[in-house]
């Protein structure tokens, strides 16, 4: 049996309330007169006023109580579950790492939240998704609660801070309006998502952890420590000989911290003293090695050659290069790579070209501007090709074309201004790096955990092995594979066949999760779906004659009052 306004049980306070009014009476009084007219006078003296006395049993008294009873009852709606009814629960459970300092309340706290729902109804639908926009859903059925807590208790949240809308409006779509949406999270959001109910498990703890690094090809690294707490905090840190250092921060102190990786060591791992969140705790570095590119051109623009030395690129002796600087009235070799194709130089005689150069929507020119730019007038480029993409425009004229691997420009660098355009450089820059993605070759990087990266590959090769702390996956080749970056801190390799495509050392660095100060508990119901649960629970079928009884004993009680009681003779 279930109450639908069990706020209506209020109504059972007029039960002490009649028992004052009967306990409160006035005390008879006796007196002797002489003479009839006495009498009168003696009933206007007030006397002692009424009094609280001891109860007497009384039909009164019991129909009194018994109205009481009969409306606080009738006002708390009964009601009683049917058999065939359904509900739907959609839970969204915060994946993010902040998650894993409460995980012990997590259990306890839904459990506690979720058995009066189920309660309300014989059958429940549990749909249990992650925050996580990609991770597929944790948990469906119709099981009992307890299955339901059993599933969630070996939850491992450790993704970074992502946006979780697309998980709440998963799950309001899948509610629809006859079911509840909870979103389990450890601090209460401000403000509350619409429609949806928030339950907090979280708690302030004093966290200190990493939350940058950056490490230069040479071994030297400098990484950013801090104090997420509002007290000072002292941490122990164990360096790759093995000795351990003391460090003291103020309440919210960041403190630089540079070093070296030792000659001839490729990695190194430096240690704080574990606290409540051990996410941050550990440091991982490797020496980057980025992907080796050559280039050749029988003739280099000074510009182009300055922009290809301090981009890294090694001039090749011989051989097939992977940028080849050509003029575009060469028939190049088919086993060349990329193509950066400029036109022939023309006389120094030539005009300026007035018409400035307008750059088209494409990743090569976001955010750039080319007012500044200045070139003589060249041969005019061919006309795009289908799949062929132009980057600028002067005029009517396409100044420079994405042909496939090929970029090819239509001024010549040595008779413009392009060494002091920077948005012309950055352009040329942003296509070498994309033929530096392009290459298969290794490469070591720094990784956050979650990120994500591409990584090239042979489609025609083996499969894919990706390797992690724990983790191994094996998946098809493709030229280009997008991966995520595993969440837990760590180690990872990404080999095809004996090639290693890449090497990496994964951080958990995110400032957003390690601070907990606005971490907390609290619970937000969700809006009661009541079309639901008006179909899930059957009305109290004698409610019409209970009110009728209430009816009946007021007329009993009117009808026949209490008789005073008859004075006895002196």
């Amino acid at each position: 049996m279930l109450f639908a306004n069990p706020w209506g049980f209020l109504a059972l306070l007029g039960i002490p309330a009649v028992l004052i009014i009967h306990a409160l009476r006035r005390s008879p009084q006796r007196f002797l007169t002489n003479t009839l007219f006495l009498i009168e006078a003696k009933l206007r003296d007030p006397g002692g006023g009424r009094r609280l006395r001891r109860l007497r049993r009384s039909a009164q008294l019991w129909l009194r109580l018994l109205i009481v009873a009969l409306l606080a009852w009738v006002l708390a709606e009964p009601t009683k579950v049917r058999e065939d009814s359904t509900q739907r629960v959609v839970l969204v459970i915060d994946a993010t790492a902040s998650m894993s300092a409460a995980s012990a309340n997590l259990i306890p706290a839904l459990g506690a939240t979720l058995e009066p729902w189920v309660r309300q109804s014989a059958q429940t639908e549990w749909i249990v998704l992650s925050s996580s926009p990609d991770a597929p859903p944790l948990y469906r059925g119709w099981g009992e609660l307890d299955g339901l807590l059993d599933e969630l208790s070996d939850l491992d949240p450790r993704a970074p801070s992502h946006d979780v809308s697309q998980a709440l409006d998963l799950a309001r779509g899948l509610a629809l309006e006859h079911g509840r949406v909870l979103f389990v999270t450890d601090h209460l959001p401000d403000p509350p998502p619409d429609g949806i109910g928030v339950l907090a498990i979280g708690s302030e703890i004093a966290n200190v952890g990493w939350c940058g690094v950056d490490v230069s090809p040479d071994g030297s690294w400098r990484a950013i420590l801090r104090n997420y707490a509002g007290s000072v905090q002292r941490r122990d840190i164990g360096r790759p000989d093995g000795t351990i250092g003391e460090i003291e921060l103020g309440p919210g102190e960041w403190r630089s911290l540079e070093g070296r990786i030792p000659d001839g060591s490729q990695r190194i791992t430096l240690s704080l003293s574990q606290d409540e969140f051990p996410a941050d705790d550990q440091l991982h570095l490797i020496r980057p090695l980025a992907k080796r590119l050559t280039w050749t051109s029988p003739a280099p623009p000074a510009a182009l050659e300055k922009l290809f030395q301090a981009s890294g690129l090694e001039r090749a002796d011989g051989g097939i290069a992977d940028v080849g600087l050509r003029h575009n009235d060469l028939v190049p070799a088919r086993a060349e790579g990329a193509r950066l194709l400029i036109p022939t130089r023309p006389a120094d005689t030539a005009p300026y070209v007035r018409t400035p150069a307008v750059p088209a929507a494409h990743p090569f020119t976001e955010g750039l501007i080319f007012d500044g730019l200045l070139w003589k007038r060249c041969a005019p480029l061919d006309p795009p090709l289908s799949g062929e993409f132009v980057l600028l425009w002067s005029g009517g004229e396409p100044l420079a074309i994405l042909r496939a691997n090929t970029l090819e420009l239509g001024f010549h660098p040595d008779l413009s201004n392009i060494d002091r355009v920077p948005s012309a450089l950055v352009l040329i820059q942003r296509w070498l790096d994309s033929v530096s993605a392009a290459k298969v070759a290794p490469e070591s990087r720094q990784l956050a955990s979650g990120e994500r990266i591409e990584i090239a590959a042979n489609p025609a090769g083996s499969a894919i092995e990706v390797a992690g702390e724990g983790i191994l996956a094996r998946m098809a080749p493709a030229s280009t594979m997008k991966l995520r970056v595993p969440d837990p801190p760590g180690a990872m390799t990404v080999t095809q066949g004996e090639v290693r495509l890449l090497e990496a050392a994964i951080n958990f660095v995110d400032p957003i999760e390690s601070d907990f100060s606005s971490s907390g508990a609290g619970f937000i119901p969700p809006p009661q779906p009541a079309a639901a649960v008006s179909r899930a629970m059957r009305p109290d079928r004698f409610r019409e004659l209970w009110l009728l009884l209430v009816i009946a004993v007021l007329l009993l009680t009117w009808l026949f009052p209490e008789s005073s009681t008859k004075p006895q003779p002196a």
